[in-house]
């Protein structure tokens, strides 16, 4: 009889550090998930200013660069150089308002090889055509187009570019 109610004390005792160690694991589980979210949040934050990182040395970069040059067409080589490694394309061009032709736009640099649509500005009066040069002109603003879906919904006169020969 004494040794049942021994077994059965002891019964008790384990059955109730059973549920403090059932309470012990779920705490840890939720201390688990509460770091993998922290972590979470963490690596997105990293990634953050990781490219904000990059940002700034490529602005360091074009800054140096152009700190040196002296005339417009060592400026667009500077912008083009920095440009093209920024984000990465094959082809870039510099185009400007020519104030000696009635302000057509006028190429001032070029690197590699430029398409149709990136020499669309040839012939073309500052305001007069509805392309990607013309915006930039007329808004002061940089354009960036993805895809030739884009371009050819944003630009309908420019339907005629074909995918393997647009590489800017």
């Amino acid at each position: 009889a004494h040794l049942a109610q021994e077994l059965q004390l002891n019964a008790v005792e384990l059955e109730g550090q059973s549920q403090k160690l059932r309470g012990t694991i779920a705490a840890l589980e939720a201390a688990n998930e509460e770091l993998d979210r922290q972590t979470s949040e963490i690596a997105a934050a990293q990634a953050t200013a990781d490219a904000a990182t990059a940002r700034l040395a490529r602005l360091q970069s074009i800054t140096a660069a152009l700190s040196n040059t002296v005339t417009p067409a060592a400026v667009a080589d500077s912008v083009l150089r920095e440009a093209m490694v920024a984000l990465e394309c094959e082809a870039a061009a510099v185009v400007v308002v020519g104030a000696e032709q009635g302000g057509a736009l006028v190429l001032l640099g070029e690197s590699g090889w430029l398409d149709p649509l990136m020499r669309s500005f040839t012939n073309v009066q500052a305001g007069q055509a509805h392309g990607p040069y013309d915006e930039v002109v007329d808004k002061g603003n940089s354009i960036y187009l993805e895809s030739l879906e884009r371009l050819h919904a944003r630009y309908p006169a420019f339907r005629y570019v074909e995918d393997a020969r647009s590489r800017g």
